[in-house]
C-alpha cells in the first residue's frame, strides 16, 4: 500500500532541517448489494492515510473562494490573493500583505499595524537618504537601518541582536523584534521595493538571504541577519572564513561555496510561498487548519514546489478520509470540483517525487469512488484513466491501484443497476476490459452485472428482456461465464411465466410462437415447463 509523508515538519531555513515522519492507517468501505442467487463483488477500498483523527467538521464555507483552494479564506486572504498580480509585479504593499498572510495573519487589523510601522520607517528613510538614485548606497542604508529600527537590541548566545533561529514569521518582527534569515529577508524585500530596488530571494540548504539587482547590472548579496552583511563577496574564502563563527552564531548548518554556486534564486512572490512552509507552520507551532491552508495557498502560488503540493495532498486525503467515513458525497463532490484540475496539473509537474505521486494516487482513488457513488459514469472513467494510463501505477503499485479501480467501478455498476442504467453499465464493462491484469476482475464484473440486470427485468416481469439479457450473457467469451446452469434455469422460468401469461390471456397462437422460440434456442429440458403449460392450454381450449 502506498505511503505519503505526514507534515509535522516544514522546510527550514536558518536552522537544521526537521525530519519528516510517515504515519499510516487504513480505512475500508463495504457496499451492500442485492443478488439473484450469486455472491456479488466485495466493494473493498483501502486508503492509506496519515492520522485517524477527523478533519474539520464544518465545511459549509470551504471551497467558496474564486481560487482552487478548499480551506475557508478570510476576507483579508481573499483580497491578498486578488492582489497577487500586484505582488508578482513587486508592489511593496501587495508583498507586505502576502508575507503577512504567510505569517498566519488573517485580518486587515494586523496588516494595518504592520503597514504603519513600514510607512513610518519609509518616511524616516526618505528624510535621510540623499543619493536616492544610488541603488548600491540605498540598499546598504536600508539593511543597516532595518536592524536599528525593527530588531531587538538583545543578543542570544553570540548571535546578532534580535536573532532567533526559528522566528520565520514576518509578523513576529513587528510583534517582538525577533527575526531569522527568512523573516529578515521578507522585511528587507518589502523595504527595498519601496525604494524601487529589484530583489530576488536566495535559498541555500539551511539559509536564505536577498539578492539586489542594481540598475547598473551588478548583483548584490544582502545577508539580512547582519547590519554589516551588505555586499560581502560570497567567494570560497567567505565560506571558509565564516563557517566556524558566522553560521555557528546563528545556529545554522554551515554552508559551503558549492552550496552557494548551486543556490536557488526565487522571485519575491515565490519567497512568500516558501515562507508558508517554514518553521512557524509546523503543527507543534501552528494549528493544523492554519498550516494546511497556508500549504494550499503556497501550492497555488508556486506549483513548482513539490513540498507544497505534497502537504496540500496530505490535507485533501485527510478530508477525503473524514468525508467518506461520513458518507458525505455531496461535500466530496464540491471538494473535487474545487481542487481536481489544479491538483492533477500541479502534481504531474513532479513525476519523480515519490511521496507526492503516492499521495496523488490516494486523492484520485477518492475522486473515483466519489463519482462512482454518485453514479457519474463519465467522471469515474476519466479518473480511472488518470490512475491507469499516466504512469501513476507501476510495478508493485499496479496491483493496489487496480484493486481500487475494480472496487470503485463495482460501486458504479451497483449504482447504475440501481437506477436501471444498464446501457451505461455495458459501456463501463467495455471500457474496463483490457485494463485489468487480474484474470478474475473483469469476469466477476460481467457475471455480477448481467445477473443483476436480469433480476431487475424479472422484477418488472419483462420476460423478453430477461431472456435477451441472459442469452447475451451466455454468449460471452469462454472463461467469462462461470456457471451456465443457473442462467439457463432462469431462462426456462422466464419462458414458463411468459407462456403462462399468454395462455391465461387465451392467446395460444402467441404462446406457441414463444414455446417454439425456446425450443429452437435451448434444450427440451430448459423449455419443459413452458411446453407443459402450452399443452395444458390446448387441452382446455378443446374442452
Amino acid at each position: 500500500m502506498p505511503h505519503h509523508q505526514a507534515y509535522s515538519a516544514a522546510s527550514v531555513y536558518c536552522g537544521e532541517p526537521i525530519a519528516q515522519r510517515a504515519i499510516q492507517s487504513a480505512m475500508s468501505i463495504r457496499m451492500p448489494s442485492k443478488s439473484l442467487s450469486y455472491t456479488p463483488l466485495a466493494f473493498l477500498w483501502l486508503i492509506a492515510l496519515l492520522l485517524t483523527a477527523p478533519a474539520s467538521a464544518n465545511r459549509a464555507d470551504f471551497g467558496g473562494s474564486p481560487y482552487p483552494i478548499w480551506s475557508e479564506l478570510s476576507y483579508f486572504e481573499r483580497a491578498t490573493l486578488g492582489d497577487l498580480h500586484r505582488a508578482r509585479n513587486d508592489d511593496p504593499d501587495a508583498l507586505l500583505a502576502l508575507y503577512l498572510l504567510a505569517s498566519g495573519v488573517r485580518s486587515y487589523g494586523e496588516y494595518d499595524q504592520a503597514k504603519k510601522q513600514v510607512d513610518q520607517f519609509r518616511r524616516k528613510m526618505n528624510e535621510h537618504i540623499v543619493e536616492k538614485n544610488n541603488d548600491w548606497l540605498v540598499g546598504q542604508i536600508l539593511n543597516r537601518e532595518m536592524h536599528n529600527a525593527f530588531f531587538l537590541k538583545e543578543s542570544k548566545g553570540g548571535a546578532p541582536l534580535g536573532y532567533s533561529m526559528d522566528q520565520s514569521r514576518l509578523m513576529g518582527i513587528f510583534e517582538n523584534g525577533e527575526f531569522n534569515c527568512i523573516s529578515a529577508s521578507l522585511l528587507y524585500a518589502v523595504l527595498a521595493r519601496h525604494f524601487d530596488l529589484r530583489v530576488k530571494g536566495v535559498m541555500l540548504p539551511s539559509h536564505a538571504f536577498i539578492q539586489l539587482n542594481l540598475r547598473d547590472g551588478r548583483e548584490i548579496d544582502v545577508e539580512t541577519t547582519s547590519p554589516g552583511g551588505y555586499d560581502q563577496p560570497h567567494d570560497e574564502a567567505f565560506y571558509e572564513r565564516n563557517n566556524n563563527d558566522w553560521f555557528t552564531s546563528r545556529s545554522l548548518q554551515p554552508a559551503t561555496y558549492a552550496d552557494y554556486l548551486d543556490r536557488e534564486r526565487v522571485t519575491a512572490t515565490e519567497l512568500a510561498a516558501r515562507n508558508m512552509l517554514n518553521q512557524h507552520t509546523i503543527f507543534s507551532r501552528m494549528n493544523e487548519a492554519d498550516s494546511v491552508r497556508l500549504a494550499e495557498i503556497s501550492a497555488f502560488i508556486d506549483p513548482r514546489n513539490s513540498m507544497a503540493q505534497e502537504k496540500r495532498l496530505y490535507f485533501y486525503n485527510r478530508e477525503i478520509h473524514a468525508l467518506v467515513s461520513q458518507q458525505d458525497w455531496k461535500t466530496l463532490l464540491r471538494l473535487f470540483a474545487t481542487t481536481y484540475q489544479t491538483v492533477l496539473a500541479d502534481s504531474q509537474r513532479h513525476p519523480q517525487a515519490t511521496g507526492l505521486q503516492n499521495a496523488l494516487q490516494m486523492y484520485l482513488s477518492g475522486a473515483m469512488l466519489t463519482y462512482a457513488q454518485l453514479g457519474d459514469t463519465e467522471q469515474t472513467l476519466t479518473v480511472m484513466g488518470e490512475l491507469l494510463s499516466r504512469g501513476l501505477a507501476r510495478g508493485d503499485d499496479r496491483k493496489s491501484v487496480e484493486t481500487r479501480v475494480t472496487n470503485a467501478v463495482s460501486v458504479l455498476m451497483s449504482k447504475l443497476a440501481e437506477h436501471k442504467r444498464f446501457d451505461d453499465g455495458l459501456l463501463v464493462l467495455t471500457l474496463v476490459e483490457g485494463h485489468l491484469t487480474d484474470p478474475k476482475a473483469w469476469p466477476d464484473m460481467v457475471n455480477w452485472f448481467y445477473l443483476r440486470w436480469a433480476e431487475h427485468q424479472w422484477e418488472d416481469k419483462n420476460w423478453r428482456e430477461v431472456v435477451t439479457v441472459l442469452t447475451e450473457y451466455l454468449n460471452q467469451p469462454v472463461g467469462v461465464v462461470k456457471d451456465t446452469a443457473h442462467p439457463r434455469q432462469i431462462i426456462g422460468s422466464a419462458y414458463n411465466n411468459w407462456v403462462l401469461e399468454l395462455v391465461e390471456a387465451r392467446d395460444l397462437e402467441q404462446a406457441e410462437v414463444i414455446t417454439a422460440e425456446c425450443l429452437a434456442g435451448y434444450s427440451a429440458e430448459v423449455c419443459e415447463r413452458a411446453s407443459k403449460i402450452l399443452a395444458e392450454g390446448r387441452k382446455r381450449k378443446r374442452r
